[in-house]
């Protein structure tokens, strides 16, 4: 394949994604004739979502065929958590989900129990930029669209974090949005709304140092995300630990620009369009070897691991 040539996305994918709905209807059916009809709505009609068809093949991919071990010590950072349901569902997985805010553990608690893994999946709040982990305790980790919202250095804290419980021999998986350049958005927000959600969502702790966002009356603009190039992933991202060598990088991106058109559709209509999406994957999506052919928004996913030796040059 010449340099700058597209891909095709991997064939298996298809069945991953099929997989995947076809576990989410199961969990929902179960809570829908238990009673828990929202939750089991949410996972009938949305099993998965739009960017999500992608980077949860991918990660799968890449943590399955970095290690062959039997138990594996995973950990998964504010990812979409349903990526941790798929992995639980396979016996060979421990995985302590993380998140800063605990929106999910009741409805995730109740998923864990169904397909009976009690001891493979522990739920805790922390912050990526402090985690409250020993060095070298996991395996595995992944961090699904999570460091781009992570405003100022966090992007880069977190990486050294990651890096810091990374075990030796260890995968650590990322997905982020990139374009041909570099780019952060912002989004105006009303304070007293934006004050009202996060108190009835983060901890008492976390609340406290939510607050001192707002100082300002009335409506103010908050950082929401970045979207990264190569360079900008380079310099902050793969080459910010020396404990981690680059192993694998994936760019894809959309051939048509749809996902604006997705993100402007009725409810119902969106729901349809996650159903049917994943039998025409290869027509929606290619991959791409680099940001500078991207017309539009495009995800990175990337594979690194932490070297048995290092050598200091």
């Amino acid at each position: 394949m010449k340099q700058g040539d597209s891909q095709r996305l991997p064939k298996n994918f298809r069945k991953i994604c099929f997989e995947s709905i076809k576990l989410s209807w199961k969990l929902g059916w179960h809570c829908i004739f238990h009673g828990r009809l929202k939750w089991g709505l949410r996972r009938l009609l949305i099993p998965i979502e739009y960017w999500r068809y992608i980077e949860f093949p991918y990660t799968l991919k890449f943590i399955t065929g970095a290690l062959n071990q039997n138990y594996i010590n995973m950990m998964d950072l504010s990812s979409p958590k349903f990526l941790s349901l798929i992995f639980l569902n396979n016996e060979n997985y421990n995985i302590a989900a993380t998140d800063i805010i605990d929106y999910y553990s009741d409805e995730y608690m109740y998923y864990r129990d169904i397909l009976k893994k009690s001891g493979g999946f522990t739920i805790s709040v922390q912050d990526g930029q402090s985690l409250g982990f020993a060095n070298n305790t996991f395996q595995a980790i992944y961090s699904v669209s999570v460091l781009e919202h992570i405003q100022d250095d966090g992007d880069i804290v977190t990486m050294s974090e990651l890096a810091r419980v990374l075990s030796v021999g260890g995968v650590l998986i990322i997905t982020c949005p990139v374009r041909s350049q570099y780019v952060e958005s912002y989004v105006n927000v009303n304070e007293t709304i934006h004050k009202t959600i996060f108190e009835s969502l983060y901890t008492s702790s976390i609340r406290r140092r939510i607050a001192k966002l707002f100082t300002k009356p009335k409506s103010r603009k908050i950082f929401w995300s970045r979207c990264y190039d190569d360079l900008v992933i380079e310099q902050r991202l793969t080459n910010c630990s020396n404990n981690l060598n680059l192993e694998k990088k994936i760019i894809v991106s959309e051939k048509f620009p749809l996902y604006k058109i997705y993100i402007k559709l009725p409810r119902i209509l969106k729901i349809v369009a996650n159903l049917i999406r994943p039998f025409f994957l290869n027509q929606l999506f290619v991959v791409e070897q680099n940001t500078e052919r991207l017309r539009r928004q495009g995800l990175q996913c990337w594979s690194s691991k932490r070297p048995a030796i290092q050598v200091m040059m």
